[in-house]
């Protein structure tokens, strides 16, 4: 191997290998110039630049070692947060977010913000100011109550992120509910609204209207004769009054007496779904409902009426001011009856009645459909 003698400033002599780096006086260096260093700065040799930031040592040889040398300040501390990477010895536990370091806040995010391995609810330096209030909902009706409030990053289902509810032990009290049924409570948890709104825009308040869901029928339309509507919710229909039982229940103005009462049943009816249905009375046993109607003028009064019965001993009978004016029997179909009626007040009445032995068919009567010209409660 050829070699040259150089004479340094500094005295002694090095041998100099080409291709070989000068070492320390007397030796030959086994480190190949070709190659750049372990870093990524340019030039033969271990120099400036030249440090491996992923390895444990001072390769570039200007004492400061891996993440401390300012070199691999873009590897070591990827998201300028100054704070080293903790897959590098550090302890930033996301070196891709600069908001996440051992110096950030703790907040309501479900993510370990400050690096000390708890989130959230768990970690104790929380800043509550980044949590939001929940309210204890008993009701379970989706408002919770203002007074029962928990401020955390998350609840279990007693609570709501909705208040407002003025009423927590019963559901029928909520901000989300619809206050039209006139009862004179505030249900909507509003006080400015009452219960008496007017949902269908037409300047009467459901609870001064017979239909509030439909515009054109208020206490101010146009009765339109033969509809079978009451536009005008007077109760008639150009002058003729109609119960067909299909609200559901025998409530004011009707009432009924007896061994059992009449009710308003789901079942085959004259008209709609119900009818007035007897009640399920025994041998010797009535079952009567009534109403008195008021009759500006004289008119009459119209009803169907079927019965399934023992025919001649168990009657239907119908009955104006306490005066029979039919009565029915057997198994019959739906058929209509109708009486004169003077004017002023009288009462309707139909009565079910039983013989003291047998029964035959469904034992029991039907009535719908009633209607009284010039008459109503």
């Amino acid at each position: 191997m050829n070699a040259l003698l150089l004479a340094l400033a500094c005295g002694g002599l090095t041998t100099f290998v080409p291709g070989k780096p000068a070492c320390e006086s007397g030796e030959v260096c086994t480190e190949d110039t070709s190659d750049p260093g372990p870093g990524p700065g340019p030039g033969p040799g271990p120099g400036p630049g030249d440090e491996d930031c992923g390895k444990v040592g001072d390769e570039d040889d200007n004492g400061a070692a891996d993440c401390a040398d300012p070199v691999c300040a873009s590897v070591c501390d990827a998201d300028g947060d100054g704070f080293t990477s903790d897959t590098l010895g550090g302890d930033d536990c996301d070196d891709a977010d600069r908001r996440v370091n051992p110096d950030a806040t703790e907040v309501c995010n479900g993510v370990d913000d400050d690096c000390d391995g708890d989130l959230d609810d768990a970690d104790g330096n929380l800043d509550v100011t980044s949590a939001p209030f929940w309210y204890r909902d008993f009701d379970q009706d989706g408002y919770g109550n203002d007074a029962a409030v928990l401020v955390a990053c998350d609840a279990d289902s007693d609570y709501s992120a909705v208040g407002g509810d003025c009423d927590d032990t019963s559901a029928d009290f909520s901000p989300g509910i619809v206050d039209n049924n006139c009862d004179g409570e505030d249900n909507d948890c509003d006080p400015t609204t009452g219960d008496d709104p007017d949902l269908d825009g037409d300047g009467f308040g459901a609870c001064t209207e017979c239909d509030d869901g439909d515009g054109t029928i208020n206490p101010g339309a146009e009765e339109i004769c033969g509809d079978g509507i009451d536009s005008n919710c007077d109760t008639l229909d150009c002058g003729a009054w109609v119960e067909d039982f299909e609200t559901g229940s025998l409530v004011f103005p009707w009432s009924s007496t007896g061994t059992a009462l009449w009710t308003s049943a789901a079942t085959t009816a004259y008209s709609g779904s119900r009818a007035a249905t007897s009640g399920n009375i025994s041998h010797g046993q009535l079952s009567s409902m009534q109403i008195t109607l008021n009759f500006s003028v004289s008119g009459s009064i119209s009803f169907w009426h079927m019965e399934s019965s023992e025919s001649g001993y168990d009657y239907l009978t119908f009955y104006i001011d306490g005066v029979s004016q039919g009565q029915w029997s057997g198994s019959t179909a739906w058929s209509k009856a109708t009486y004169p009626v003077s004017a002023g007040s009288h009462v309707m009445m139909w009565r079910y009645s039983k013989d003291g032995s047998v029964d035959s068919g469904l034992d029991l009567a039907r009535v719908d459909y009633i209607e009284a010209t010039g008459g109503a409660p």
